[in-house]
């Protein structure tokens, strides 16, 4: 049987999706939690996991990814939670071997992961819930009260993915500040260098590290270095059409993202629960540490900006008449690219052999940059550094196991690689309990 038979007989068991649905955006998450057990959540066969294809071959698996993603968001009633091992595991893992405790590792490393989510709920390691759903509902309202709220984050609605209005989108798809595409020299490269195109990565850096007070939407800043403010006389808005669904011809979903200081979480509409912005964060995740959940924060734009650099590289923000324009490359940013490029990151050989690394290398970079970051913050803020950290080896360690197909084989293998090193595993995961940092 051909490559392109068996592909062709996996769209006819899938079936194609109907979808009319505006919010989902990307699915960055490869470990799904729900019976019978762990899987992938864009389960791509085994020759899908390279991008050394054939027109028709490139096309089949575009479609593959997409619907399966699609599936496991909106069909599936077995998907129960899932997470990325990219944004979760692997931040936790760089910040331990750095030097941080494990309880900061875990609060930097759950933010990371929260930023795609909304909510970080905490799974074991056979992919069972720790929390029940009363226990983090209780949470919402009892947070300071409960130790095993600890092993949460709180609802961060203002920063997902799917957010079109508070400038969630643009955390994890951050076009460039130009008045055309200007895509990097080379690739990979290193987006904080040209913080005059990347303003949102650097604003996120600047809040994260304590240099500047608040987040703004967009990294949009006055001449004075405040957040451009919309005001009913003045209405300062993002507007755009972010590419959606589509294999190769994006549908449009609207962007329309007020600008100002970066919302965390939405209050209700009656005013009972309050907005919360950048600048209060603090009290907000106490008793976590507000400058960890920051922290976290910027890294989830950082691993995104090289995630989705095939989008953000050809996209760009402009000033408008009715304040910014976002313009996004309808080709790069087509979601059945997005979703395969996704299937060549966990459970994918990250290897010159199998992904071209011009091009198509995405979790070593962003773990590369990710590293630096957790480096220059453990050192400026008085983290005790590790000796003798040998980063070459870290990483390449870190990408054989994020390298295993299989999810559950990928999941052991990263445990292991935290006991093999004397680290600590997540909460759940080998042996540690699963109160453990409440």
């Amino acid at each position: 049987m051909t490559f392109l038979t068996r592909m062709a007989g996996k769209l006819f068991a899938y079936g194609l999706l109907s979808l009319c649905s505006s919010s989902v955006f990307a699915f960055g998450q490869d470990l799904c939690f729900g019976q019978p057990s762990i899987s992938n959540c864009i389960n791509i066969p085994t020759e899908c996991r390279t991008d050394k294809l054939e027109f028709k071959e490139l096309q089949y698996c575009k479609q593959i990814a997409l619907t399966d993603a699609m599936n496991a968001m909106f069909v599936s009633t077995t998907v129960t939670g899932g997470r990325s091992m990219v944004h979760l595991d692997s931040t936790y893992y760089l910040a331990q071997i750095i030097g941080f405790k494990p309880v900061e590792a875990y609060q930097i490393a759950i933010y990371d992961e929260a930023a795609d989510t909304g909510q970080y709920n905490a799974f074991n390691q056979d992919g069972t819930q720790i929390l029940s759903n009363e226990e983090i509902q209780n949470c919402a309202v009892n947070r300071n009260k409960d130790k095993k709220c600890l092993l949460i984050t709180p609802m961060l609605s203002g920063v997902t993915r799917f957010n079109n209005t508070s400038g969630g989108m643009l955390l994890h798809l951050p076009a460039r500040y130009a008045d055309q595409p200007i895509p990097p020299a080379t690739y990979p490269t290193d987006y904080l260098l040209t913080p005059e195109l990347d303003k949102y990565l650097a604003n996120l850096k600047d809040w994260a590290f304590g240099t500047y007070p608040y987040a703004c939407v967009g990294g949009i800043t006055d001449e004075a270095h405040q957040c451009v403010e919309s005001t009913p006389s003045h209405p300062a808005i993002i507007h755009g059409n972010i590419p959606f669904l589509a294999t190769d011809v994006a549908q449009p979903v609207k962007l329309n993202a007020i600008l100002g200081e970066q919302i965390i979480n939405e209050g209700s509409k009656g005013g009972l629960t309050p907005t919360v912005y950048a600048s209060q964060i603090d009290a907000y995740v106490y008793p976590h540490r507000g400058e960890l959940a920051k922290l976290g924060l910027f890294l989830h734009a950082l691993q995104d900006r090289y995630s989705h650099h095939h989008c953000s590289d050809a996209s760009y923000i402009a000033p408008s008449e009715h304040g910014y324009e976002a313009h996004f490359d309808n080709t790069a940013c087509a979601q059945g690219i997005h979703m395969l490029a996704h299937g060549w990151e966990a459970g994918t050989r990250q290897s010159d052999i199998n992904l071209i690394q011009a091009d198509d290398h995405t979790v070593g970079p962003a773990l590369s940059v990710t590293y630096d970051q957790l480096l220059a913050y453990a050192e400026s803020y008085g983290v005790r550094v590790n000796q003798h950290l040998d980063k070459e080896k870290i990483l390449s360690e870190l990408l054989l196991r994020l390298s295993i197909e299989d999810p559950v084989e990928r999941l052991n293998a990263m445990v292991g690689l935290f006991k093999e090193k004397g680290l600590v595993p997540l909460p759940g995961h080998g042996g540690v309990p699963a109160q453990y940092f409440s």
